[in-house]
């Protein structure tokens, strides 16, 4: 982060005038990489599961703020049965592992431990595990009613949390990076409740062999996420400065975003600090056309196997 590249504003010409909205701003920032969820609670659902995911938001002194973010998950099962959950996006049935990170955070509220006043706490992200239950024969009817207001109520996707967590922001890192296990809670937030593990969890992490491993310990404190948190390396760093100063944004959707924001910023610059005024540009008309389509690059991908 200290690598920063100068400000769009700094650059001369016109885009010296464009407002700080849309300029570059340094901010600090950090990579998410959701390793997994150990002994996910069951939603107790009589519907059946269509998919998992995890959401993510900052969490400042008490309120969420910005945007929230989602990471697709998958089902699967680790020591001998117990439920857990990976994370990432698919292509063609199969993990994409080309992407260094699943969630960039930045956000301008994030400070140094020398200018919180005393403050021993910072900025956290807030986590949740959600599923999304099968459609009934109800929910099918009303996607096919003529009532335009029912129709958007059944687009809307339900989602059942079952668990979630708080996640720091860490102050200082090892060689670039901190790996943390979050500690998950059910309930709401005003009043979370402990989640003991599992039976099955209990019973796996009792084991002889297991119980002195990190695997085991984590199986015996109940539903835990595990997460890495690494700074940004200097080719990031050069993408981030143009993101909004506070964002928690996909990895795929990093170089979009950088490059609308970039091409705003001469746009506004030549036309005289005038954000909302007409532009022609046809890549500002184009890119927000792609941010509907979840996973643009991946769709790509796939057809070009």
């Amino acid at each position: 982060a200290d690598c920063a590249p100068r400000s769009t504003a700094a650059r001369g010409g016109a885009n010296a005038s464009i407002p700080d909205d849309v300029a570059d701003l340094f901010a600090p920032a950090i990579t998410m990489t959701f390793v997994k969820a150990m002994d996910v609670p069951s939603a107790m659902m009589s519907r059946a599961t269509t998919s998992v995911l995890l959401r993510a938001c900052i969490f400042d002194h008490g309120k969420l703020v910005g945007n929230v973010a989602c990471v697709p998950g998958r089902q699967t099962s680790d020591a001998q049965g117990v439920p857990t959950w990976k994370f990432g996006e698919m292509a063609g049935g199969k993990p994409i592992t080309t992407d260094p990170y699943h969630l960039l955070v930045r956000s301008i509220n994030k400070k140094a431990p020398a200018q919180r006043g005393g403050m021993m706490s910072d900025l956290q992200i807030h986590v949740e595990l959600n599923v999304v239950p099968e459609a009934n024969a109800e929910d099918e009817i009303a996607a096919a009613s003529a009532d335009p207001a029912a129709r958007r109520r059944a687009r809307q996707v339900d989602e059942v949390c079952v668990a979630w967590g708080r996640c720091p922001w860490p102050d200082e890192f090892s060689a670039g990076s901190s790996a943390i296990d979050i500690q998950l809670v059910g309930a709401g937030m005003e009043a979370p409740m402990a989640l003991a593990p599992s039976q099955l969890a209990s019973s796996r992490a009792a084991s002889m062999w297991r119980r002195h491993t990190v695997k085991g310990k984590l199986l015996a404190k109940g539903p835990t996420l595990s997460v890495k948190i690494a700074m940004l390396t200097f080719r990031q760093s050069e993408l981030v400065n143009k993101l909004p100063r506070q964002i928690v944004c996909p990895a795929v959707m990093v170089p979009v975003l950088t490059t609308y924001r970039e091409v705003s910023a001469g746009a506004v610059g030549a036309l005289g600090r005038e954000l909302y005024s007409n532009v022609c540009n046809p890549t500002l008309r184009v890119l927000p056309s792609l941010l509907v389509r979840v996973t643009p690059r991946h769709d790509t991908e796939e057809e070009e196997d």
